[in-house]
């Protein structure tokens, strides 16, 4: 998710695609029924070392998520 922001912000991110082409990147875990939000992250960009999210900060999100669901099942 996208959303438009032209203020001044560190993050701002340029997204050719999108109908608003500015703004700050946001990562949502929802729920496709409900549209409940589960989890949320805001990307800064690129640690100072060069690299994004680790494995393990990718899997913050959804690793929950998921044990929830196997214990349904």
């Amino acid at each position: 998710m996208l959303l438009p922001f032209r203020g001044r912000c560190k993050f701002i991110i340029y997204m050719s695609q999108t109908p608003a082409k500015y703004g700050i990147k946001i990562l949502l875990l929802v729920d496709a029924r409900t549209f409940y939000i589960y989890n949320a992250y805001i990307y800064h960009g690129k640690n100072s070392d060069g690299k994004g999210l680790t494995d393990q900060e990718k899997n913050m999100c959804s690793k929950p998520l998921c044990d929830n669901c196997q214990k349904k099942l």
